[in-house]
């Protein structure tokens, strides 16, 4: 329902990374897909497993590009240069904070931005472990660029009333795993 119809679709597992320091480093381990389905499939096995199931919020154009980053050249499959659509606008709500003690904390104040800003209630609440995910789902794909627009007045919003701004990162990244 909160992923576009067009394009491929990422999972992102965590894992961790040995450096050549020795020291360890998170991050996500990414497996292209060419349908929902198969992504859903993939996730509920990973899930059922015990381990945490991440996916790519937007769809993609390749299963990689290559991008410079300081200098040098790497794949990188789910960022934003890949990105094509998206099929919702979404929002990471942490709890277990100051701001929001628990998840009915925050779904408190979700309620309350919403009536304070005439937005209507996202279509999807998900209960992320740790938070919230909330979705709000349109009727048909939007291209990246109009996205992330949309992302950026979301952002505002969110900033002028004070909500949820302990990260707001996800919202404006059409790359983003929740």
């Amino acid at each position: 329902v909160v992923l576009p119809q067009k394009g491929l679709y990422f999972s992102a597992t965590p894992a961790l990374f040995t450096g050549k320091d020795g020291k360890e480093v998170n991050y996500f381990k990414h497996v292209c897909y060419r349908t929902v389905s198969e992504l859903a499939a993939h996730c509920i096995d990973l899930s059922d497993d015990g381990k945490n199931a991440f996916f790519a919020c937007g769809s993609f154009e390749h299963e990689y590009i290559e991008v410079e980053r300081k200098g040098v050249i790497k794949k990188k499959q789910r960022v934003q240069e890949n990105a094509l659509y998206a099929r919702s606008q979404w929002i990471d709500i942490d709890c277990g904070n100051d701001e929001y003690p628990t998840q009915k904390d925050g779904i408190r104040g979700l309620v309350e931005f919403c009536k304070s800003t005439d937005l209507p209630l996202p279509n999807v609440l998900v209960n992320s472990g740790n938070g919230i995910h909330g979705y709000w789902v349109f009727e048909q794909d939007v291209q990246k660029a109009a996205w992330l627009k949309s992302a950026k007045l979301f952002k505002a919003i969110q900033a002028r009333f004070n909500f949820a701004q302990t990260d707001t990162t996800r919202t404006g990244d059409i790359a983003s795993v929740l």
